[in-house]
Order: C-alpha cells, then sequence, then structure tokens
C-alpha cells in the first residue's frame, strides 16, 4: 500500500504547490477577482423601456456601495426644475456609463463634469449620467423620449458600446419579467430559490484568481466567431448587415426625439478593450457610427487614441479584472478624450449661462 501511497501523495504535493503557484501568478499580472455584495442592482420591469433602476434605491456594484438619485440613476440629485443659467449634459449609455465597479468619485461623468468646469470657470455645467447596466440604442432612445422634456438638457452624449449590435428585445424582457414587482438584474429573478444558490455557488469560484481566468479563456475561445468579434474583425456576413440595418434604425429613433426636444448629439463610441492594445483596420465598429453620425447631422468624437495612449502611460489594460468594463483609469481616460473633443469642438458656455 506505501508503494502507492507515498508516490501518489507526492504528486498531489506538487499538484497543489503548482496551483498556489499559479494562483499567485495571475494575482500578481491580472489582479485579485473582485467580490459581489448584496443588496445588488433591483430593476422594476417597464413596457417601453424592458426595465429601469429603482429610484432612490441602494445597492453594490461588486463591493462599491451605490445610491440612486430620485430619477433612478448615478450622481447627484437632479433638480426638477433647471437653476437658471445651468448648462446640462445628458449622458447616455449602458453599464460603461453607469460605470460598474467604480466609485461616484471615479466615474466618466463625474471626471468629465470637473474638467470641463475647470476649463469653463464662468459657466454652470452638469453632465448627468444616464447610464443603465444592460440597456442598448433603443431603450437609450426610449428613455430620451421619456427624460428629456424633464431634464432640459443642452446636449446628449451618447456612448454607444459594441454589444449594441445585440439590442435588447424591450418587449420580450418586459413579458418574461412583468409579473414580478421588481428583481435582480443579475439573477434576471428574485434573490431567493435556485437563483440565489446559483449566485452562492459563483462567488465561492470568484475566490480563485486561477478559475476566474480559466472561465475568461473559454469564454474568449468560444466567443471568437460571435458577433460582436466578426464586427471588429469586418466580416460583412448576411447577420451582421441585417444587424447594422436594424441598430441604424435604432439611431433614427433617437434622432427622432432628441430632434423632437431640440437636443444636438454628440456620438462617442466607447473603444473595446482590445482596440486599446492593437489595431482592427477592417472594424466595422467606430466607422459604423461615423457614418451614421454624418447621416443624421451629429457630432462624432473618436476616444479610442487618448485612451490608448494613456494605456501605455499605466502599462496595462485600465479594465478591471474578469469583468472587461473600464476601470477608474479607463473612465478617466474617457472623459479627458471627450473634454477635449468639446474644447476643439468650440464648446462654450450659452451667455445666461455666464455667472
Amino acid at each position: 500500500m506505501r508503494v502507492w501511497t507515498l508516490p501518489l501523495a507526492a504528486v498531489l504535493l506538487s499538484l497543489l504547490f503548482s496551483l498556489a503557484i499559479a494562483e499567485v501568478v495571475i494575482r500578481l499580472v491580472i489582479g485579485a477577482p473582485m467580490q459581489e455584495q448584496f443588496p445588488l442592482l433591483e430593476v422594476v420591469p417597464d413596457r417601453e423601456l424592458g426595465f429601469f433602476m429603482v429610484p432612490g434605491s441602494f445597492h453594490y456594484t461588486y463591493q462599491v456601495p451605490v445610491q440612486l438619485n430620485d430619477l433612478g440613476f448615478r450622481g447627484p440629485q437632479v433638480s426638477a426644475e433647471k437653476p437658471v443659467g445651468e448648462v446640462r449634459l445628458l449622458a447616455l449609455g449602458d453599464s460603461h456609463v453607469y460605470g460598474q465597479g467604480v466609485a461616484d468619485e471615479d466615474l466618466m461623468t463625474t471626471r468629465l463634469e470637473s474638467l470641463l468646469q475647470q476649463a469653463n470657470p464662468s459657466c454652470r455645467i452638469r453632465v448627468i449620467n444616464l447610464g443603465v447596466r444592460g440597456y442598448s440604442i433603443n431603450q437609450e432612445a426610449a428613455l430620451i423620449k421619456n427624460l428629456a422634456p424633464r431634464l432640459a438638457g443642452q446636449r446628449v452624449l451618447f456612448f454607444p458600446y459594441l454589444n449594441d449590435f445585440d439590442p435588447v428585445d424591450i418587449g420580450r424582457r418586459f413579458r418574461y419579467h412583468h409579473y414580478f414587482d421588481r428583481y435582480v438584474f443579475d439573477l434576471t429573478d428574485k434573490a431567493e430559490g435556485d437563483a440565489l444558490a446559483k449566485w452562492q455557488w459563483r462567488q465561492i469560484f470568484r475566490h480563485s484568481a486561477l478559475l476566474m481566468w480559466g472561465h475568461d479563456m473559454v469564454e474568449l475561445y468560444r466567443s471568437r466567431d460571435h458577433l460582436e468579434n466578426r464586427i471588429l474583425q469586418g466580416v460583412k456576413d448576411e447577420e451582421v448587415v441585417a444587424i447594422r440595418q436594424k441598430v441604424g434604425g435604432h439611431l433614427q429613433e433617437l434622432a427622432r426625439w432628441s430632434d423632437a426636444y431640440g437636443l444636438p448629439v454628440t456620438v462617442i463610441p466607447v473603444p473595446a478593450a482590445p482596440q486599446l492594445v492593437r489595431d482592427f483596420p477592417n472594424e466595422l465598429y467606430q466607422s459604423f457610427f461615423r457614418e451614421w453620425a454624418e447621416r443624421l447631422n451629429w457630432h462624432y468624437a473618436d476616444p479610442l487614441p487618448v485612451m490608448r495612449q494613456q494605456s501605455k502611460q499605466l502599462g496595462r489594460l485600465p479594465v478591471l479584472p474578469y469583468d472587461g468594463h473600464y476601470d477608474a483609469h479607463g473612465q478617466k481616460a474617457l472623459a479627458v478624450a471627450v473634454a477635449e473633443h468639446l474644447g476643439q469642438g468650440g464648446f462654450s458656455c450659452p451667455e445666461e449661462a455666464v455667472r
């Protein structure tokens, strides 16, 4: 019996030692996995939007506390009546604008407001965060339709992302959840029963950088032919052509409502993280939004050059480990790029906004 026991124990110890070394190395190179914490983000089903975040509610994004304002968004309260002379820029987008895993003071919208205020000290500037996790362009168009009259903004800063080429089916989302008064966004269910048990199991795996890295590698391999990757690679197959036409229709709907409320639009495609480290010469992402911006007479800003430069200076991708969303450094770089564009575009305070 000892003939087999000792070699087996040596193999197991060697394996455990190797796994421990791999864990340490991955943590040093990529970082430690972020833990999720209750309460998680809750949303309310809505026939027109699909869902919206619960106004005034509290939740965590990973371990960062988030207190939503009375409109149901991140950032300070927004007064029902715009103060005389205040310039309001409405930042429209998904989780990149919402700021997954990022504290309020590090949000792109917070930093952008500060940068614009510094450049225009005689002006009252407010950048209102309208980012919602999981939103796509059709939902953002509906959001402008519903909120623009109340917010009295001067410009829409529209931040599309690569996953907007896979838009949310609003009707289907509402039909699937309409019987809930509210539900947890990440669970697409109440935090109870099987849904809660799955979340709890996931938290066990989130303690290991090695397991998270392995999961990401598998997902990266499986996603090599996904729609988003094909759009970055410039593949013009039937699905890509069809979805681009569909997204173009959503952009026209957004233009319809922004025009109705006299809101000029600046389109700012948020770069995909791989674009910060290598070129995609045949991409159909930024070029698509640039073409539609020209068609709709919108302003267009490409933050990729600034974000790529700042990423090089940082010496790593400014993304959350095992998540892919931009961290505080990435949010800051995006804000710098937008502020530079607005400054070059002649952004100035209206006469009535000068203090």
